[in-house]
């Protein structure tokens, strides 16, 4: 099946969630670095209400590799209070969690390992 990028074929996410750092089919380049935070994953979560943002990141990071950064982009204001505790109960790291323009709220995670 192919995914949302040029040069990606998608078979596990047939949802369509989840996408990695590579160029969309728009052309347009996916941000995949902020500061010395390099994505491996994103998550588009944004119109999803609680838990679901956290539900989907959970599966999500069942495929990374140890150590991998999951970022995942969200519009729910209850997100950040669920992401913190996510982190304290699966020992991901929480390197960021901002809002963005337009009421986007981003979360980067770095599984465990």
């Amino acid at each position: 099946m192919l995914g949302k990028f040029k040069d990606e074929r998608v078979a596990a996410d047939p949802a369509g969630l989840i996408r990695s750092s590579r160029v969309l089919l728009s052309g347009r380049p996916e941000m995949t670095q902020a500061g010395n935070i390099t994505v491996d994953a994103t998550l588009d979560a944004t119109g999803l209400l609680c838990p679901l943002p956290v539900l989907k990141a959970r599966r999500a990071l069942k495929p990374l590799a140890p150590g991998a950064v999951l970022e995942i982009l969200a519009t729910d204001p209850g997100a950040a209070k669920d992401f913190e505790h996510f982190c304290q109960t699966t020992g991901c790291e929480l390197l960021e969690a901002s809002e963005q323009p337009g009421g986007v709220l981003r979360f980067r995670l770095k599984k465990p390992g």
